[in-house]
């Protein structure tokens, strides 16, 4: 197969006419969402909310057209970790607690066995809270990369250029600090044979009924080998929307 060469270049660095050219392989590949504007919502992210994200996109071109794209941006999420808790960590108080749920802050020190003192990031017109919270009422903070809209376009199917491109999106930007991405799937196989593994079921907790949701039924996880492990069961809280 020849070289594939793929393109990583932040959102908020392209022009109209390079997202016209992804966004037209967008709705080429996905024709489920007939009458969405891609363009227009490209558009969008990159006024709004692509440089807070640090959203890239990563493509290949043939001639004049985009041939494969994806997207990636970056996301703090929140799982039960309890064997990741450490001074300096990161974390959000969860639902079960009554009066800071959902609150996040930092983890001071260990206080016993199971609690650690944490110190909650200030409220506007509130002072700080430092307090003792249990071990199962502390959601760890994760850094993960996001990968969606993943596509090929329909006649440059059978090249290996949807794999090229997630591998180029993979390689530009997971690095010590940034060691694994999360997406969900419909097609677990293609990415299995990209080093990517499935998640064990869990539930997802997204920050309003109203959100878009994950719709594919696999979520999978690629992480580079100092990447710590991910904890088995428990809610996946994403702090956002699905993607």
């Amino acid at each position: 197969m020849t070289e594939v060469t793929v393109q990583t270049k932040p959102t908020v660095a392209l022009d109209d006419a390079t997202l016209g050219r992804i966004a037209a392989l967008w709705t080429a590949a996905f024709p489920t969402a007939e009458g969405r504007d891609r363009l227009a919502e490209a558009i969008e992210r990159r006024a709004t909310t692509a440089q807070s994200d640090e959203e890239q996109l990563h493509y290949v071109e043939d001639g004049e057209s985009v041939v494969a794209a994806a997207r990636t941006f970056v996301r703090c999420v929140n799982v039960a970790d309890k064997l990741g808790l450490r001074e300096g960590r990161r974390v959000k108080i969860g639902a079960r607690h009554a009066q800071h749920a959902g609150r996040a802050g930092t983890i001071l020190k260990r206080a016993a066995a199971d609690d650690w003192v944490t110190h909650l990031d200030r409220l506007d017109g509130q002072s700080d809270v430092i307090a003792t919270f249990f071990m199962g009422d502390l959601l760890l903070e994760r850094r993960v990369l996001c990968l969606a809209h993943v596509a090929t376009a329909p006649a440059a199917r059978g090249r290996g250029l949807g794999a090229a491109v997630v591998r180029g999106a993979f390689s530009s930007r997971l690095c010590e600090s940034l060691p694994e991405a999360l997406f969900c799937t419909g097609v677990p196989g293609f990415y299995e044979k990209l080093e990517c593994v499935t998640l064990a079921p869990c539930d997802v907790v997204y920050p309003s009924d109203d959100v878009k949701k994950f719709v594919d039924p696999a979520l999978m996880r690629f992480s580079l080998p100092t990447a710590p492990a991910w904890p088995a069961g428990g809610a996946l809280h994403v702090n956002g929307a699905g993607w």
